[in-house]
């Protein structure tokens, strides 16, 4: 492709003469309706401009932009352009495109790491896999940003994993119960982990109580938003909620159809429950937005109806806090 073509857009309208000045001249200019365009700056005599994509596109090239300089009698001289890859006027491939992949959703596939975005190769999105120990996996992985189908996850997926196949320490964590309305025993145990190729929290353990409070049937059982476990469980807040918009939901809807701290309900039988949880929502990873760690779970005394009418007040109608917990470290 020739710069040529965009020699009206810096240079300005024909007939009139630049005033080769950034503050009445050079500035955000050339954008499209998605946002696409060019940015320059000015730094003395010498103007640098940028092609940039608009919020949730993706470039399909490496390099472009154009440098300037200003002239004595006011003019703009293109210096110097580099584009790769070239492009035509017969090449009706855009600049810019939508960017279906979802790093973050494919990140929380990766036991102890994330994708970190590389470059584009032949205009797929190509990706470092970088592990919470330190190591970085070059390349590891690519994405075509126009389906948002990631190739071979399974290359990639399992690469920070220790020799062993087990998680880091810091990904396993615990909750011992404590009273709220009645007395209820036991520990849970929660682990990011990888089952049937899928990433997410395994929330297993047992708990128990001979109060007729705990009644055999289902009880409401989801992650609230603090640990603090005082005033009979009320202080550790409502649903955790990693973004405003979610409302309450069942544990199998996706976000924002859920709070992300929405469980469900456990089954109690003859005093005791076996908790056996796969949440593919929630993380133990502290950068994540739905990171739980240093946050309660809730036992409650009723069912969670899972607010089949889609009621943004709603939190399940799940009754009183019997008893809760608070997720820390489990440094045992």
């Amino acid at each position: 492709m020739k710069i040529s073509s965009f020699l009206p857009i810096i240079l300005g309208i024909e007939g009139q003469k630049p005033k080769c000045s950034l503050d009445s001249y050079f500035d955000e200019f050339g954008s499209t309706e998605s946002g696409d365009g060019w940015i320059c700056k000015q730094k003395g005599k010498k103007i640098r401009c940028k092609f940039l994509c608009g919020e949730g596109r993706v470039k399909l090239f490496n390099k472009y932009f154009a440098t300037a300089k200003c002239k004595k009698n006011g003019e703009v001289k293109i210096n110097k352009y580099e584009i790769s890859p070239p492009r035509d006027e017969e090449d009706k491939t855009p600049f810019c495109v939508e960017n279906k992949c979802d790093r973050k959703s494919e990140s929380k596939m990766i036991p102890g790491g994330f994708l970190k975005t590389k470059k584009v190769v032949d205009q797929s999105i190509v990706y470092d896999v970088k592990c919470s120990d330190g190591k970085r996996h070059k390349q590891a992985a690519s994405c075509d940003p126009s389906t948002g189908v990631f190739e071979d996850p399974d290359s990639y997926r399992n690469l920070c994993l220790p020799n062993d196949g087990a998680f880091p320490a810091l990904s396993r964590y615990r909750c011992d119960f404590v009273p709220g309305q009645v007395q209820v025993n036991g520990t849970i145990h929660l682990q990011e982990t990888m089952i049937d190729g899928l990433r997410g929290v395994h929330i297993n353990g047992t708990i128990f109580s001979s109060d007729p409070a705990f009644v055999d049937g289902d009880h409401g059982f989801h992650v609230h938003s603090s640990s603090d476990p005082s005033d009979k469980c009320a202080a550790t807040g409502g649903h955790f909620a990693s973004n405003p918009d979610q409302i309450h939901g069942p544990p199998i809807a996706a976000l924002p159809d859920r709070h992300a701290g929405d469980l469900g309900n456990i089954l109690v039988d003859a005093g005791a429950a076996t908790i056996d949880i796969f949440d593919q929502i929630l993380s133990l990873d502290e950068e994540s937005p739905v990171f739980i760690g240093d946050r309660g779970i809730v036992l409650h005394a009723a069912p969670d109806d899972g607010n089949p009418d889609r009621d943004p007040a709603s939190t399940g109608a799940a009754g009183a806090r019997l008893a809760c917990c608070a997720i820390t470290k489990d440094d045992h």
